[in-house]
């Protein structure tokens, strides 16, 4: 297959993820009863999960945009597909789909958000995820 991705398009949409990436690794250093005192911390937390989401989301509806001729519906969709094409393992697409659901939780449903919780969660799995998440789309665009 030929790919006709934008390799630019995508390697800023992955800037913007590491750049986050790097953001979030300094939030989870602090001790998680700090965090929670600490409204700004929580606040960026909340908004660094939607630039990672929107920056992959936006590489995935990339992806198959072009590659694939394939639109999607919805973000889950778009990471599902590209697990489906042999671009994310399953176990990354369904992690991105349960980040997405977090993101859709934070626009649309903030005053439910469990701070504690996405802190635990960033610090446990959350980075790994999405450093796996960049390692496979650079796999893809064969991009080091």
């Amino acid at each position: 297959m030929i790919k006709v991705v934008d390799i630019d398009f995508i390697k800023h949409r992955l800037d913007e993820i590491n750049e986050a990436l790097g953001y979030i690794k300094e939030i989870v250093k602090e001790d998680e009863g700090e965090f929670i005192k600490d409204f700004k911390s929580r606040f960026a937390l909340r908004h660094l999960i939607l630039i990672v989401v929107e920056s992959a989301a936006s590489i995935a509806l990339h992806i198959l945009a072009e590659d694939f001729n394939k639109r999607v519906s919805s973000y889950s969709e778009a990471f599902e597909r590209l697990s489906h094409h042999g671009i994310l393992s399953p176990e990354i697409a369904l992690e991105m789909i349960s980040l997405t659901r977090l993101r859709n939780l934070i626009v649309h449903r903030y005053w439910l958000i469990n701070d504690a919780r996405i802190y635990r969660d960033a610090k446990s799995s959350g980075i790994t995820i999405i450093e796996r998440f960049i390692k496979e789309v650079k796999n893809y665009i064969g991009y080091s």
